[in-house]
Order: structure tokens, then sequence, then C-alpha cells
């Protein structure tokens, strides 16, 4: 028996790169996957079926109110429970790095929101339903650039310290319920998407700050994910879980 048989997660930003790492893993674990992205699931359907997983796609905007409860509520009555609720929806890649005074206004409040809303928003939604089953995990994504600054993404970076306090307080709120919050935070995940818009000695240069060896991998942020959802995390809750190789050790 897998140690997440039974029951049902929800992803957001499941179509890709990370996304699509959490949800292999977790339908690997035995999770029914519910991958909630704007964009086209079908890839990561297919990454999760061929491991031997079940994944299902819903169309939602993280971001607002009324499509995350509706999505809740079309799971909830799919499936009779929602167990696992894995924030993960982002956005940095796209932007242009400048800094701050030069970030337009309506930029930083939409790098906010898709980074820091949707956690509050779908966890918003999930609560219910979790209380009322006494069970439960959240699992977000902040960064090891809330640990040491980062120039020129000053909106991605407060969106990510924001995720933070969200967390932690959440776990207060929660956790009279039965229900765990954690964060993980990774450290650089290289991507070709990523190395497509970053300096390659900026790369080098953050590598060079790990205590181990080698590149971190999807797969190791969303093994850390699969372990904070299982029994294995049962009391864990309110913690900033770093998957950095080290690079982060020591920081505040």
């Amino acid at each position: 028996m897998r140690e997440l048989d039974g029951q049902v997660a929800i992803v957001t930003g499941a179509a890709r790169g990370l996304g699509r790492a959490i949800a292999v893993a977790l339908g690997k674990a035995g999770a029914v996957v519910y991958g909630a992205d704007l964009s086209d699931c079908a890839e990561s359907a297919a990454a999760v079926e061929a491991a031997g997983g079940t994944f299902a796609s819903r169309s939602v905007d993280a971001t607002d109110q009324l499509a995350a409860a509706r999505v809740v509520d079309d799971i909830i009555g799919e499936r009779g429970r929602v167990d696992v609720l894995v924030n993960n929806a982002g956005r940095w890649i796209d932007l242009a790095r400048r800094p701050f005074w030069e970030i337009p206004v309506d930029e930083y409040d939409a790098v906010m929101a898709v980074n820091a809303r949707s956690v509050f928003v779908m966890s918003r939604a999930v609560s219910e339903p979790m209380r009322r089953a006494r069970s439960g995990r959240i699992v977000n994504f902040t960064s090891a650039t809330v640990s040491f600054g980062m120039p020129d993404l000053i909106h991605y970076v407060a969106a990510k310290a924001a995720i933070v306090g969200l967390t932690r307080s959440m776990a207060r709120e929660l956790g009279p319920f039965g229900v765990a919050c954690n964060a993980v935070s990774p450290g650089l995940v290289p991507t070709d998407a990523g190395r497509a818009v970053m300096p390659a000695e900026w790369y080098d240069e953050v590598i060079g700050t790990q205590l181990l060896e080698g590149a971190i991998t999807p797969e190791d942020i969303a093994a850390c994910v699969r372990f904070l959802a299982g029994p294995g995390a049962r009391m864990i809750t309110g913690e900033i879980v770093n998957v950095s190789a080290g690079s982060t050790m020591g920081a505040t």
C-alpha cells in the first residue's frame, strides 16, 4: 500500500516544470491528483499516468475566489474529499529584471496576485472541507531568495516573503482542526526556461554557494512535497523546509 492511497491532492501550476514533477510524485504515492492550471495539463496527465498514477485537470485562475471555490466544490462532489493542497502556482520567468523604482505598480500587483494571493485564495477554499474532516495538508512555496534578498526582482521576493507569514499563521489557525501547513523553500533549480532569461554567470555564482555538489532538480523538490503530504510528516507544521543543497544554511 502506498502512503497516499485513497487521498485526493490539488496541485496548482501543474502544467509544467516543478508542478508536473510534484503531480508525478504524488501520483506515485497513490493520490488522485488534480492539476489546477489555466494552461493545458495534457503532458502532465501523461507523465502521471505513465508513472502509474491518476490525474485530472481543472482550468482555474487560482487568484479568483469564486473560481477556486467552484473547483474545490467540484472535486469534493466527484471524490468526496480533498486531503492535500500544493500551492505551487507562481510567476517569475517572464519578468524583466529591473530595479524596483522601474517596476510598474500594476506588474507588482500582478506578481503578488499569482505568487501570494493564490495561496490565500486556494487555501481558503480547501479550509472548510479540511476542517470538517479534521485532517489535511497544505504545502506552500516560498523561495531561498527571501533569505538573502534578490536585486531586480523585488516583487517576486516580496511575494515569496509573504508566503512565509501566510504559512506560519495558517498553521496556527488550522492546527486545532488537525490540518498541517508547511512551506518548501527551494534553492536554485536550473531549468531551460530559467537559463533562457538569467545570466549564465548568475547560475554559476548561486550553485557555487551550495554545500552539496550537483544541481537541484524538480524531483528533489517534489520528493520533499511528497514527504510533507505523507504520514511521516504528521507532526510537522508551521515549518519552512529548505531544499537548497545548503546554500541557505545560517540565513534568517
